[in-house]
């Protein structure tokens, strides 16, 4: 990804996550993004959308673990959550 599509400097490790899991997972970066958030929200709805998040991962989930993309959706839900967290304690940006 060129880096003039970085607007905020705080989005290089997301992103470089979401570049590595869409060479893990041998998807386009919009299929691994969509994937990301469908199981992003299917996660916080437990066990109500246990098929919808099955179908999610289902085409992260090949290889050996450490090796899969599934194996990064959390590595890149917590660096989203920290740069949340970091611009809200800094008040980078307006509420």
């Amino acid at each position: 990804m060129p880096t003039e599509s970085f607007l905020n400097p705080e989005t290089r490790e997301p992103f470089k996550t979401l570049e590595e899991i869409t060479r893990q997972s041998k998807v386009s970066r919009a299929v691994a993004f969509e994937y990301l958030l469908q199981a992003s929200l299917a996660s916080f709805a437990a066990e109500t959308m246990e098929p919808e998040y099955m179908e999610a991962i289902k085409a992260h989930t090949k290889g050996k673990k450490g090796e899969r993309g599934v194996d990064l959706f959390g590595v890149f839900f917590g660096q989203v959550v920290n740069i949340i967290n970091y611009t809200r304690n800094h008040k980078l940006y307006p509420q």
